[in-house]
């Protein structure tokens, strides 16, 4: 995603052609994908945390 993110403030500064814009579905799957996978990542890591303290707290 950092690469995209590169590419389109260092590499793409002037508008870009119709033509062109009507081909950018790859770069929104990828990058659609790409976020995906990055909150699935946060949020699993976030119930195995909630998990770990409720085992922690013991209950007797």
């Amino acid at each position: 995603m950092a690469l995209f993110a590169a590419v389109k403030w260092f590499v793409l500064t002037q508008p870009m052609p119709g033509a062109m814009k009507q081909h950018l579905a790859l770069t929104r799957i990828v990058n659609f994908i790409g976020i995906a996978m990055v909150a699935a990542y946060f949020v699993h890591r976030q119930k195995d945390k909630a998990r770990a303290s409720v085992k922690g707290a013991g209950c007797g």
